[in-house]
C-alpha cells in the first residue's frame, strides 16, 4: 500500500496534535492530584496555600498551552487544505508577478500570520495570568504596548535576513543548502544563548574580577579536591544579567575560567554561591552547551540536504496546498512550506533529540552534585 504525501503530512500532523494535548493533559491531571500535598523537601519553606496557588497557576498554563496547540493545528490545516497560502499566492502573484519580490514577500507574510495568531496567547500566558496570581505589578498598557513593539520588531528584524538568505540563495545555485546550513549554524550561537557567554571567553575585562575573600578561597579547595585548576574568577557585567545563566566556565581542567552572572554574585550566600559553581563547572567539563550546538547543527545539516533535494521539485508542495509558479526552484513555496510543514514533519525526530540534550543535562547536573557538591559539603 503506498502513501502519498499529503496522507504523510496529516499523519505528521495528528501525531504533532495527540503528543502535545497528550502531554498537557498528563500534566493537568498530574497537577491536579498533587495540589494539597507540598513535597517533603519544602515543607518547611512553602506553606499549603502557596503550593495550591502554585499549582493552579501551573494547571492554568498547561490549559492555555493546550488551547495554543489547537489553534495552531488548525491554522496549519487552514494554510494547507484550506488553501490559504494559495490564496495568499494567487494575490501575490497578481500584484507582483513571478519575481523576487514574490518569493520574499509570501513566507514573511506567512510568518506574519502565525505571530499574529499567537499574539493574544503570549500576552494572556505572560502577562495576564502572572497578574490574576500575584507574579507582576506591570501596568498593563505599558507591559503590552513594549510586548507589541518588540514583537512586531522582531519579525521586522527577520525581513532582511529573509531578502538576504533569499539572495544568497538564487546566487549560490546548487550549494544554496551549504550557505544555508552555515548561516543557521552561526544563527544557533545566539539563539541557543551562547553569543554572550563567548563575548567573556574573547574579552573576560568585559566583567570584573571577583573580591569576595571567602568564595576565592572556598572556589581554591575546590580546585585542589577535584583536580581542576581555575585560574581567574569574574563576575559578569550586570547588563548582560538576563542573557547569562548563574554561573558558567571555560577551560578544560587546566586553566578553568570561571564567571558568576552579576546579580546572582552580589545577591546570594557563598553557600549558594560554591552550589552554582559547582553546576556551571560540571556543565563546562561535559562540554554540554557544545554538544547541544553540535547536536542542533548537524541535525540542521540533514533538514538542508533534504530541502535540497525537494527543491527542485513540486509534487510534495501541490499535494499539500503549496500552488506553485513556472519552472522552479520554488524559492518562496520551499521557505513558506520550512515555515508551516517542516515543524510538523520533524517533530518525530526532534523527541530524540530533546532526549539526548536533556540526557546531557542530566548527567551534568549528576556530575556536578557527585564530584563538586559533595567536595563543597565535605569542606565545611
Amino acid at each position: 500500500m503506498s502513501f502519498t504525501f499529503a496522507q504523510v503530512f496529516l499523519a505528521a500532523l495528528c501525531f504533532y496534535f495527540v503528543v502535545h494535548s497528550l502531554t498537557c493533559l498528563a500534566e493537568i491531571i498530574h497537577l491536579k492530584r498533587t495540589v494539597g500535598e507540598v513535597p517533603a523537601p519544602l515543607k518547611e519553606k512553602i506553606s499549603p496555600a502557596q503550593h495550591r496557588k502554585a499549582a493552579s497557576y501551573d494547571i492554568a498554563r498547561t490549559k492555555l498551552s493546550w488551547l495554543e496547540v489547537t489553534v495552531s493545528t488548525a491554522l496549519i490545516v487552514v494554510l494547507t487544505a484550506g488553501d490559504g497560502i494559495n490564496t495568499i499566492s494567487d494575490w501575490l502573484m497578481d500584484h507582483v508577478g513571478d519575481q523576487f519580490a514574490f518569493h520574499w514577500m509570501l513566507p514573511a507574510i506567512v510568518g506574519l500570520i502565525f505571530v499574529v495568531v499567537d499574539l493574544p496567547f503570549c500576552w494572556y500566558r505572560e502577562f495576564r495570568l502572572r497578574e490574576a496570581y500575584g507574579y507582576t505589578r506591570q501596568n498593563p498598557k505599558k507591559w503590552f504596548k513594549n510586548f507589541i513593539s518588540l514583537t512586531l520588531l522582531g519579525w521586522i528584524a527577520v525581513l532582511p535576513l529573509l531578502w538576504i538568505g533569499l539572495f544568497l540563495w538564487q546566487e549560490t545555485g546548487s550549494h544554496w543548502w551549504l550557505w544555508g546550513w552555515i548561516g543557521f549554524s552561526v544563527y544557533l550561537i545566539f539563539s541557543l544563548g551562547l553569543a554572550r557567554r563567548l563575548l567573556y571567553f574573547f574579552r573576560p575585562s568585559r566583567g570584573t574580577a571577583a573580591d569576595n575573600p571567602e568564595v576565592l578561597s572556598r572556589l581554591k579547595d575546590l580546585s585542589a579536591r577535584t583536580g581542576l585548576t581555575i585560574t581567574s574568577v569574574w563576575v559578569a557585567s550586570a547588563r548582560d544579567n538576563d542573557a547569562l545563566p548563574p554561573a558558567f566556565a571555560f577551560g578544560h581542567r587546566q586553566n578553568v575560567r570561571l564567571i558568576f552572572r552579576n546579580d546572582v554574585y552580589k545577591r546570594l550566600s557563598p553557600e549558594n554561591l560554591m552550589a552554582i559553581a559547582a553546576h556551571g563547572l560540571a556543565r563546562n567539563l561535559s562540554h554540554m552547551y557544545f554538544q547541544a550546538w553540535l547536536a542542533s547543527s548537524l541535525s540542521a545539516l540533514a533538514v538542508f540536504l533534504f530541502l535540497a533535494w525537494f527543491a527542485p521539485q513540486s509534487w510534495f508542495l501541490n499535494e499539500i496546498g503549496f500552488r506553485v509558479y513556472g519552472p522552479g526552484p520554488y524559492y518562496g513555496s520551499l521557505l513558506t512550506f520550512a515555515i508551516v510543514a517542516l515543524p510538523v514533519l520533524l517533530f518525530p525526530f526532534r523527541l530524540p533529540l530533546f532526549l539526548f540534550l536533556r540526557h546531557w543535562i542530566f548527567l551534568s547536573d549528576k556530575y556536578a552534585l557527585i564530584r563538586f557538591v559533595c567536595a563543597c559539603v565535605h569542606d565545611n
